[in-house]
């Protein structure tokens, strides 16, 4: 009973937190570069926002027992993995069929700017046998399915730690009269 009911708040709030990784992601790709400012503080959040919602499972399932470390270890992860699956599902489909190549473009733009040109050369990033026009080559030959990929690898990598780190906000103990 307990581990469905773990299962089924990590689905409920995996949910919501991927929604909210989805809408990160929307303002990282958007034209509008103050859509893009606040990409980088949402991603940010990220970690607040888990703890918050650790803290909301301790609150709703106390009444049914202890919630332990590992019970709320598991909820954590699950919750990072299926949040993680939302984020995975809704990049897949931006990429595929809403981009069109503009994000790829945006990247293009930067790294042909002069600053950036410089920062690349005195960083010695040429001396690590690394051009400009591979980089650039590279960027455009990148498929929606390698991004989705490279998304689900990003995310299950910091899942690890934040569970971890998570699992103490789900922490309860039964008060004894």
């Amino acid at each position: 009973m307990l581990r469905k009911q773990t299962n089924a708040f990590a689905m409920h709030y995996g949910l919501i937190f991927g929604l909210i990784w989805c809408i990160s992601l929307l303002f990282l790709v958007s034209d509008n570069t103050s859509l893009r400012t606040f990409s980088s503080p949402l991603f940010l959040l990220t970690p607040f926002i888990g703890f918050y919602i650790g803290y909301l499972f301790k609150i709703k399932v106390q009444y049914n027992g202890d919630v332990s470390y590992l019970r709320g270890l598991s909820f954590s992860l699950l919750l990072y993995l299926y949040a993680t699956a939302v984020l995975a599902f809704a990049a897949y489909l931006y990429f595929q069929f809403f981009d069109h190549g503009a994000f790829a473009r945006q990247n293009l733009e930067v790294l042909s700017q002069p600053e950036v040109q410089a920062i690349f050369k005195s960083q010695k990033m040429i001396d690590s046998g690394i051009t400009i026009k591979e980089l650039q080559t590279a960027i455009k030959s990148i498929t929606p399915m390698t991004v989705t990929a490279a998304i689900i690898n990003i995310n299950v990598l910091l899942s690890i730690p934040l569970a971890l780190i998570t699992a103490f906000f789900t922490i309860t103990k039964k008060k004894t009269n």
